[in-house]
């Protein structure tokens, strides 16, 4: 294997640091967005990788997080079904599920916003709940009977 060249290790660097723009569960899915552009049984090389993640992530910034994840996750499950062909040559694919996903919120928030009863700020805060208390070795006793004896129930009626 050959050594990279300078401009190959710069490229390499830009690309890892478009990548940490996004941060989270965005940089895994900005990653197999981008393997969407390979070419079958080859890889990109690094100035394509960090062009590809300018430009993504120029359109991530333009929409939120939310948006964006389900826009990719949209085509990387198209891709599994086999209704997208790759290598993908533009963003045409993301952006159209990027319309379809905010016109559908769009379309969710109209018809909720119709439909939701306006309630007083004062109805809306409320005590937080109790904590969660593990039951106790004899109530899980109990309950563990209680369900034998239904189990037994039930098989009783349904072989009779």
């Amino acid at each position: 294997m050959s050594e990279p060249d300078s401009f190959e290790l710069q490229q390499a660097r830009a690309a890892i640091w478009e990548l940490a723009k996004f941060g989270g569960q965005n940089t895994q899915l900005a990653m197999r967005y981008v393997g969407l552009f390979a070419p079958i049984n080859d890889k990109l090389p690094f100035d394509e990788i960090y062009r590809l993640l300018r430009e993504i992530n120029g359109i991530y910034l333009d929409c939120s997080a939310g948006d964006w994840q389900k826009a990719v996750q949209k085509l990387l499950s198209d891709k599994v079904s086999g209704s997208l062909k790759t290598p993908l040559d533009s963003h045409d694919f993301l952006l159209e599920a990027l319309e379809i996903v905010q016109s559908f919120q769009n379309t969710e928030s109209e018809s909720t916003a119709e439909t939701a009863p306006i309630v007083a700020p004062s109805a809306v805060a409320r005590e937080p709940p109790e904590p969660f208390i593990s039951p106790s070795p004899e109530q899980k006793q109990a309950r563990h009977e209680l369900n034998q004896s239904m189990i037994q129930k039930l098989n009783c009626k349904i072989f009779s």
